[in-house]
């Protein structure tokens, strides 16, 4: 869904427009970092939860139905009840996302044994397919049944604060219990979530798997208004260097998730701060080049929300924030599109090739100046043409907001007038025709022929199957190696 129209959108004149856009707190990186003296952090805890228990998050009916709500967490209430399970709890973001009120799609639950067994019931209740995980210290079992899931950690005998304790931010630290349908939080998860902090369960939870540098700055970016406490922002800025010996698979997942939010400038500024970024790109290791990024990331943030309140719902697709950002990272390589930034950014383990096109794609042509150009430029992108003027816009600071949404305005009503353009216009001749009227074979060269039809075609230079014709022959070469079809006149 596109955000809904807000009356703060609406155009105006100069600078004022960004804060017309957006809120200061959200587009300054607010890195505000837990202080003051113990008893002072104790008597705000104890404020914080009390907070809680008044809005009814404490209390056991809203935070268990806020779980059930889940349908897989549901089943496992279901057997929680008969002899012989053993003590089950639901753990981490279902947990914690249960407290803040936001809906999720996985479930992960922690048994004290049989996590096996249960993870088959669990399937074949549910229609599922169970999966077997591993783990070093805790066999872990997967369950996925449509588009939800849950993963079953068996722990073998341990316990569950031993169970909790291995997990990374204390908000995370949280366990329910599927047969008392009791909160357990041995390390202070709730009164962090009630101070909106985000917190190391552990001071050597960065040592142990340096991927949770990754993890912090995603729970910074998609949890409104959190902070990071300031020995735990310490801890992930000694471990970030530890990246570059991590799995590139999972840097690449991890990453993808945190650049796939809203705020690409507070994405990559969360990355930033953590050190994170300038250990994955070095190029942005330079304070200046770090700088320059963000700003266009907040040029992005601010030009696509403009956009979103002028297009109409059809015309506003759910665009892919991820390719974007790859896109501006590609933008301030020092050596611009060259072959060593693009495999590098791969090699790095930042993206995949069929991201990587995109983000390139996104960076082609430039900014249209006239109608032929706007043409061209919703031909070339498609469906995407406002995310990848929104890309242009945000990596040309040359270029005003005002300036910028004219020419939005005026793409708009070329898209509107030339739906064909949005959707990829079809040639009016096919290969074989074409390759007739060329007299060489299929090939290279037909396609070029019929990618220039198509640009004709866009720019109302040829409207009929006659045109066509007269446009490929004026295109045919004076002289070719290529022999022409069979039946070719």
């Amino acid at each position: 869904m596109r955000p809904a129209r807000n009356a703060r959108l609406q155009p105006c004149k100069g600078k004022s427009l960004f804060f017309k856009l957006f809120r200061p707190d959200i587009l300054k990186l607010n890195f505000r970092l837990c202080g003051g003296t113990r008893a002072n952090r104790h008597a705000n805890r104890s404020r914080s939860v009390a907070r809680l228990s008044e809005l009814g998050v404490l209390t056991r009916a809203p935070v268990r139905e806020r779980i059930l709500s889940h349908p897989l967490a549901a089943l496992v209430a279901g057997r929680a009840g008969r002899s012989g399970l053993p003590a089950c709890h639901a753990v981490g973001g279902i947990v914690r996302d249960a407290v803040l009120f936001v809906d999720t799609v996985d479930l992960d639950i922690t048994v004290a044994s049989q996590g096996g067994p249960l993870a088959s019931s669990l399937a074949e209740e549910s229609g599922g397919t169970s999966i077997a995980l591993g783990g070093d210290r805790f066999s872990s079992h997967r369950v996925v049944a449509g588009d939800f899931q849950v993963d079953v950690w068996d722990r073998a005998g341990g316990g569950l604060v031993a169970d909790l304790e291995r997990r990374d931010l204390t908000i995370n630290s949280i366990a329910w219990g599927f047969e008392d349908g009791k909160l357990h939080d041995p390390f202070g998860g709730l009164s962090d979530l009630a101070e909106r902090t985000l917190r190391a369960t552990k001071g050597d939870c960065f040592e142990r798997d340096p991927l949770r540098v990754l993890r912090l700055a995603r729970f910074h970016t998609f949890l409104d208004g959190f902070r990071i406490d300031s020995t735990t922002a310490n801890a992930a800025r000694d471990a970030a260097a530890r990246l570059e010996r991590t799995a590139v698979e999972r840097v690449r997942d991890e990453l993808h998730r945190t650049l796939a939010a809203d705020s690409t400038h507070l994405a990559l500024g969360s990355l930033s701060e953590l050190g994170a970024l300038a250990v994955l790109v070095p190029e942005t290791a330079d304070p200046s080049a770090s700088a320059r990024l963000l700003e266009s990331a907040g040029r992005l943030d601010q030009y696509l929300t403009l956009l979103a309140a002028e297009l109409s719902e059809k015309e506003w697709r759910r665009e892919d924030r991820r390719v974007a950002a790859i896109s501006l990272l590609l933008a301030h390589q020092s050596d611009g599109l060259s072959i060593t930034a693009t495999t590098g950014l791969e090699r790095r383990g930042l993206t995949t090739r069929k991201t990587l096109r995109a983000a390139i794609r996104l960076l082609a042509d430039q900014l249209p100046k006239n109608e032929v150009d706007r043409r061209l430029f919703i031909l070339g992108h498609g469906p995407h043409w406002p995310l990848a003027l929104a890309v242009h816009v945000a990596t040309t600071p040359e270029v005003g907001i005002s300036a910028a949404r004219q020419l939005g305005i005026k793409l708009q009503a070329t898209a509107r007038e030339h739906p064909s353009l949005v959707r990829g216009a079809v040639p009016l001749l096919d290969g074989h025709a074409a390759a007739r009227i060329l007299g060489v074979a299929p090939g290279p060269a037909v396609g070029e022929a019929l990618r220039g039809l198509v640009r004709a075609q866009a720019l109302g230079l040829v409207t009929t199957r006659d045109e066509a014709e007269d446009f490929l022959r004026k295109q045919k070469p004076i002289a070719t190696t290529s022999r022409p079809p069979s039946g070719a006149d």
